[in-house]
């Protein structure tokens, strides 16, 4: 019974590194796509602007 208890503990501990490291890199890869829309957004702007 301990031991299955234990078990559990890692498995769960497993599972919630797992999920909130791919929720960060989610994260992370959302605020890169983000920050490339501003940066093309203002390129664009920047061209319009001196043409």
């Amino acid at each position: 019974m301990l031991f299955l208890c234990t078990f559990l503990k890692f498995v769960i501990l497993c599972l919630g590194r797992i999920l909130s490291y791919g929720l960060l890199k989610l994260l992370v890869f959302d605020l890169a796509k983000v920050n490339l829309k501003i940066g093309l957004e203002g390129e664009i702007e920047w061209k319009i602007l001196s043409g």
